[in-house]
């Protein structure tokens, strides 16, 4: 008899598996602790909650993907971060002078040095 899985990413901590047989039967299966694999027949009402489960789980997952994709701390750039000295307010000031400075000088210059 052929199964019918839900097409879905499968998390390593998942230790079982949902599917209905083609004669609409639910089932699950997973290794005890012994590793011998077990299948039992489920009610359509409690393969439901083992469904929508699976579903929040997958999104779930899905989130911390994407945080981990968008996110770029890493060791390095954290204590990076952590050791690097704070600008003083003269520092800044006199680095907005020098690039004003800069700007004017630039300006002055024939459009072909510019």
């Amino acid at each position: 008899m052929e199964k019918i899985h839900p097409k879905r990413r499968k998390d390593k901590y998942n230790p079982y598996e949902i599917y209905q047989t083609e004669d609409g039967k639910y089932h699950l299966s997973f290794r005890d602790s012994e590793g011998v694999l077990q299948h039992l027949e489920l009610e359509e009402s409690l393969y439901a909650a083992f469904n929508d489960f699976e579903l929040e789980d997958i999104s779930y997952l899905n989130v911390v993907d994407r945080h981990y994709e968008q996110s770029q701390l890493t060791e390095i750039s954290i204590n990076r971060r952590a050791f690097q000295k704070e600008e003083l307010l003269e520092g800044q000031v006199m680095k907005k002078l020098e690039i004003e400075q800069l700007h004017n000088a630039i300006a002055r210059l024939p459009e072909i040095q510019q």
